[in-house]
């Protein structure tokens, strides 16, 4: 019997049982409620197997694998407000970097600006201002035409 079984798993803490109980039966709502209560990392990675990049990098964040959040994130190419918000709570100082260099090189120029304050590169971080600022009067002056 699955729900007794699912029981059984909440009773003795088992998250990653219930999660993939959960998945086996087809309920990945019900495992990603248990992954974001438990932020079980072990939990959070097979789950992640089962969903799309964006979803993936979440469930990974949730999880505390950040570092894979972000490799997903970054290969994904159409992750980024994911990938910003990771960045943001990222403790490590070369994925911060990392992803500065990505929005650098992508031309979101105030999400590099943050980033690279985060991890202390303070002239980087000034030349992301000045080419935010270049880019608004560059839209202004267009803008008075």
């Amino acid at each position: 019997d699955f729900e007794k079984a699912q029981d059984y798993y909440d009773l003795c803490g088992d998250v990653l049982s219930a999660v993939k109980l959960s998945c086996s039966m087809g309920n990945f709502e019900e495992a990603r409620l248990i992954v974001e209560e438990s932020g079980d990392g072990a939990a959070a990675y097979f789950l992640a197997k089962f969903n799309s990049g964006k979803e993936a990098a979440k469930l990974l964040s949730m999880g505390g694998m950040t570092y894979q959040a972000i490799r997903i994130a970054m290969s994904r190419g159409d992750c980024d407000e994911e990938l910003f918000e990771i960045a943001q709570k990222c403790r490590g100082l070369p994925q911060i970097y990392d992803c500065a260099r990505y929005f650098e090189r992508k031309g979101m120029h105030e999400q590099a600006c943050a980033l690279f304050m985060r991890c202390n590169s303070h002239e980087k971080a000034l030349s992301m201002c000045l080419c935010v600022l270049e880019k608004n009067e560059e839209n202004s002056s267009v803008m008075n035409e």
